[in-house]
This record gives C-alpha cells, sequence and structure tokens, in this order.
C-alpha cells in the first residue's frame, strides 16, 4: 500500500482505571508506508520541524527508511519497492475509512487557533476546518500531508 495512511485518531475516552495504568507521555511516534521516502520526509520535516535521526538502506535498495523527529514526535517513513497504493488496489483514495485498521492519526496541541494559522502560512491542505464537539470536549480540525493522510490536531476545551 502505498501509505499506511493512518495511524491513530488518539483515544478520546479511556476507563479511569486505564488512565491511571496507561497514560501517553513525551514523544509521540507514527510510521508511515509511502510511495517516495524522500519527498514525504521532506514534507513532515518542514511542516513539523523535524530533522533526520536516522536513515537505513538494504544494499539492494528494495527499503528505504528515515526516521525523524523533534522532541514531541518521531516519524517513521518507509518505502518498499513492492508497497502498493489504494488506487492500485482499486480501492477510493479519498475514502481511507473504507479500509480496515486505523484511517488517520491526530495529535493534540495547546493553541489550535495557533496551528491552525501555522499551517496556512506552510499552505498545508486543511480538509476540516476547525469544529468542536462538545461531548468529547475537544475542537479540531482535520488536514492533509503530501500523500493524501489524514492528521488531525485537537485541543482539550475546558469540560
Amino acid at each position: 500500500m502505498r501509505t499506511l495512511i493512518f495511524f491513530i485518531c488518539l483515544i478520546a475516552v479511556l476507563s479511569i482505571h486505564a488512565q491511571d495504568k496507561l497514560s501517553f507521555a513525551g514523544k509521540q511516534f507514527i510510521a508511515l508506508s509511502v510511495a517516495n521516502t524522500d519527498s514525504t520526509s521532506r514534507w513532515y520535516e518542514d511542516v513539523f520541524q523535524l530533522a533526520l535521526l536516522k536513515e537505513i538502506r538494504t544494499p539492494d535498495n528494495r527499503i528505504h527508511t528515515r526516521i525523524i523527529g523533534n522532541g514531541q514526535l518521531v516519524v517513521e517513513i518507509i518505502q518498499t519497492r513492492n508497497s502498493k497504493s489504494l488506487e492500485e488496489l482499486k480501492l477510493n483514495k479519498g475514502q481511507p475509512f473504507n479500509v480496515r485498521g486505523p484511517f488517520k492519526y491526530g495529535f493534540y496541541v495547546r493553541d489550535l487557533a495557533q496551528a491552525e494559522a501555522y499551517l496556512h502560512e506552510k499552505k498545508v491542505v486543511i480538509k476540516h476546518e476547525i469544529f468542536e464537539d462538545q461531548d468529547t470536549h475537544s475542537k479540531s480540525l482535520i488536514l492533509q500531508d503530501n500523500n493524501g493522510n489524514l492528521i488531525q490536531l485537537l485541543q482539550e476545551l475546558n469540560p
């Protein structure tokens, strides 16, 4: 598949017991399978201000991996010779949710309006402008990376 389009839309609700045992902290991590490691890496480096941490190429060039990151986010980008795009699999690229498994991933930010202004400056494709969800006590927007992957940025609202 051209991209592992999607990682996680961060879990909105955890049980009280689970919150005691499992809580997210520090850096967040995603991994993407893509058609072109270099162009995808450049996009994420530019938009999320990431730097190269590690690069791996197999001797036969069947696999090319770049791991990029900063203090908050690490992205592993892998290009494999035999991967297939949604179109090659005869699936509608505009409806990634029709494939079983994660179809977007998300990150919580401190100031969504500031993040949105930054994304507009970077000319990032915004698929859904800021919207509020009172049930989950959040507001969010959905953007698209250079491969068509969906990324949801969320900000918690005061309950």
